[in-house]
């Protein structure tokens, strides 16, 4: 793929073999939504891995079911100077991941998180801040979450932690609105 493409995942279940790694910007979406098309990333550390050392800019992920990985989408901060903005993740249902649905560490700016499910993320316990259906860390900033539905996760619907290390922990939510939250852990 190139900068600017649309890739067209096609309905059932797509099992691969490692992680999927987002290092351009691009489009991934559903042919026909979350119920007809699956990422099933079972003994995968990421479902979707937006990696923050290539500078993806203007990345989207909408459409799908993204089950069974260790993290279900995580934008990494692998690399010094790095960030990924204008990040997009709708309409999607993250569920059965056994630590984060999603995981946004310090690089992420400018991100909107909407329209999505969140269940039964967590359960394993392997180390500290997992196990939510969100795990915002350090300084991810400019974030919109907004008509997200947050149930049965773990520990928490949402976790924001400003204790990052080498981080002035400056999260901001620039609009957090008609999210839904019943039965998560700490929630």
């Amino acid at each position: 793929a190139v900068d600017g493409d649309t890739i067209e995942v096609q309905d059932g279940t797509q099992s691969p073999g490692s992680n999927i790694v987002v290092d351009k910007s691009v489009t991934i979406q559903s042919a026909n939504g979350p119920s007809s098309t699956t990422i099933d990333a079972s003994g995968n550390a990421f479902g979707f891995e937006i990696d923050a050392g290539a500078n993806p800019n203007d990345v989207t992920i909408k459409g799908l079911t993204i089950t069974g990985a260790d993290q279900g989408i995580i934008v990494s901060d692998n690399a010094d100077p790095s960030e990924v903005e204008n990040l997009v993740i709708r309409n999607n249902v993250l569920e059965s991941n056994t630590d984060n649905g999603i995981f946004l560490s310090d690089t992420a700016t400018s991100t909107v998180i909407d329209n999505n499910e969140f269940n039964s993320n967590g359960g394993d316990d392997e180390f500290d801040n997992a196990d939510n259906g969100l795990l915002v860390l350090g300084d991810a900033d400019a974030i919109e979450l907004t008509d997200n539905t947050f149930d049965g996760n773990t520990e928490a619907g949402v976790h924001i932690d400003n204790a990052g290390a080498g981080t002035s922990g400056d999260n901001s939510f620039n609009e957090f609105k008609d999210n839904t939250f019943t039965n998560n852990g700490d929630a």
